[in-house]
């Protein structure tokens, strides 16, 4: 049997798409993308058993539980425990039963504690590209004769020729306008208008994007500090 543990976080921050979804969407979005692309690549994959962890230090409140489908397993760890922790956990056992460990994080920490165990690790990139559904496959283009493209053109002419107006008359009267009365009449947004109210509307995305992705930076920060607390011997200092 084949083991995957996939760091969730590190995963969807560190991809390009993943990220993208989550700023637009939000954080739920992007675990429910990555759960059913790696449900669908399991289903067809022979002796594979996958299980993501998520930090449950990085949610409000509790976390959405866990839960099991078809080849995968959820798991969101409570506090003080951390994602870290229990990926380093389960490939230890897993690989001490011999099992075939692959763990899927790009997290230089958990690269360390695993190093030399015999566990296999694998780019949170690569691994995307490997399970990412594939594009359909394009339709053949078509592509017309010399003959036709002549006739084509001479058609073409044909019809913008027809299509030529006389100039328009002027008005009769001044309250009516070519037969039509002239009523109020709805002006067009000036392109000006339009390019600064499209132009506004990509700020406003951008500053939200930015927002989100401050976010969790800063929530991977914090991460990181506990993580290097950890390692550090506690000082008591002595009375003098």
């Amino acid at each position: 049997m084949k083991h995957y543990i996939i760091d969730g976080h590190n995963l969807i921050l560190t991809n390009r798409h993943l990220s993208e979804v989550l700023d637009y969407r939000g954080p739920k979005a992007p675990r429910e993308l990555l759960e059913a692309r790696l449900i669908e690549w399991g289903a067809g994959e022979e002796r594979v058993r996958i299980v993501l962890y998520y930090d449950g230090r990085d949610f409000e409140g509790s976390h959405p539980g866990n839960r099991d489908e078809g080849v995968l397993s959820v798991r969101f760890t409570d506090p003080p425990a951390e994602a870290d922790d229990r990926i380093v956990y389960e490939a230890s056992r897993l690989l001490g039963m011999g099992e075939v460990v692959i763990v899927v994080t790009g997290d230089r920490g958990i690269a360390q504690r695993l190093g030399g165990s015999g566990v296999r690790s694998a780019d949170p990139s690569a691994f995307w590209r490997r399970i990412r559904p594939r594009p359909a496959a394009l339709k053949k283009e078509e592509h017309f004769s010399a003959e036709e493209i002549a006739t084509l053109g001479a058609e073409m002419l044909a019809r913008s020729a027809d299509s030529v107006e006389d100039p328009i008359p002027a008005p009769d009267s001044p309250g009516e306008v070519h037969g039509r009365s002239s009523g109020p009449t709805r002006l067009a947004t000036p392109p000006v208008i339009k390019e600064k109210r499209s132009a506004d509307a990509t700020r406003r995305r951008s500053a939200d994007r930015e927002a989100r992705r401050e976010a969790f930076r800063e929530k991977q920060k914090r991460r990181d500090e506990r993580r290097e607390a950890k390692k550090k011997p506690s000082k008591k200092r002595r009375g003098w």
